[in-house]
Parts: structure tokens; sequence; C-alpha cells
């Protein structure tokens, strides 16, 4: 008996991964059935480049130099957003009572298309090519420049919702600004918050 694979790579599309084909043909030699197929099975079996649980970089390739700086302006604290005490994870995070004059250094990271369109912590819809941040103890919303330390690369982001949540992190940058200060590959840098406009 004879077992024969055959694999066929297909694409299914942008964004939704990949789908192998597989045909199994099974060929019995028997003496009465020496030319008859006796069985074949086809399975699919579909796959993904990026698990559906895990964070991800848009898959179209974004010029962010072309993106506008964000403009500090007045802003009001939102209602939502900033309850305080508030607990995540049993930890507790205290609001500060303002964000006027803020200065901060530490490690920030970044999130993206598993939050894209989703709501952030005041309201706002979450969009991976505006420039905007999280941070657990601002006064939101609140402007604020940050300067990656390792190369001097900064950009002004709306900071509109809560995060990271992850021990040792300062700061969670959209995907767009992470990449317009030049650590969208790195994952993660030093760098510092100043805060230009808040409450």
């Amino acid at each position: 008996m004879t077992t024969t694979w055959v694999a066929s790579p297909h694409k299914a599309g942008k964004g939704s991964g990949c789908m192998r084909v597989f045909f199994l043909q099974h060929w019995g030699f028997d003496m009465l059935f020496r030319n008859l197929i006796v069985s074949s099975v086809i399975a699919a079996v579909s796959c993904s480049d990026k698990p559906s649980n895990l964070d991800h970089a848009p898959d179209v390739d974004f010029d962010v130099s072309g993106l506008e700086e964000n403009i500090p302006d007045t802003v009001i604290r939102s209602k939502g957003g900033n309850r305080s005490p508030y607990e995540v994870n049993g930890v507790q995070y205290e609001i500060l009572p303002t964000s006027i004059g803020y200065r901060q250094t530490g490690l920030a990271s970044w999130y993206g298309m598993k939050y894209h369109g989703r709501p952030t912590a005041n309201g706002e819809v979450f969009d991976v090519f505006r420039l905007t941040a999280a941070h657990p103890t601002l006064p939101i919303p609140c402007y604020a420049r940050v300067t990656n330390l390792a190369n001097g690369q900064s950009t002004i982001v709306r900071i509109n919702d809560r995060g990271p949540f992850v021990a040792g992190r300062i700061l969670d940058l959209s995907w767009a600004a992470a990449r317009k200060i030049g650590m969208e590959e790195a994952g993660l840098a030093e760098v510092e918050i100043e805060v230009l406009a808040g409450s």
C-alpha cells in the first residue's frame, strides 16, 4: 500500500491567515480493486499568521511621517476614565490630582490591532494610526511630549486611555506613536513623558 500526500498553500485574503489544503490519496492495490481508489479524504486546516489573542502591528505599510503632530490645547477632564481609586489585576491605582507640570521617566510599550476600534478609558475610540497613549494615573485627557531616550526622537500624544498594567512600565503608546519615535520593532523603550496641557 502506498500513501501520497500533496500540500498546497492557499492565501485566503488579507488578515485571514492562510489555508493549507491537504489531499490524502490512499490507493489500495488489492487483486480485485487494483485500479480503484479506495478512499479520498480532503482535510482543510486553517491557520493564522498572528494568533487572535496576541496584539500586533497593522498589516499595512503605513508612513507615520505624514501624521500631523497633536497641538496641545485646553482640556477638560473627562467623566470617563478618571474614577479614583480603581483596581486592575489586584493592584490599586490612584489618579493624580493634576497633570500640569508632570514629568516622568520610565519604560514604555505599545498596543495595536488587538484593541483597534475599541473604546478607550474615557470613551474615545482607539485608533492605531493616531498619536495617542495610555497612562495608569494621569488625569485624562492630556497632551504630553514623549521622547525616546535611546535616539532622541519624540512626538506629542493625546493620553486618553488607562494602562499599561504591567509592573515596571509607565506608558502604553499607540502603534503609530511608537513607530514615530522609533521603538515599534523593539517593543519597549526608555522614554521621558512631559505633560504639555492637562487638568
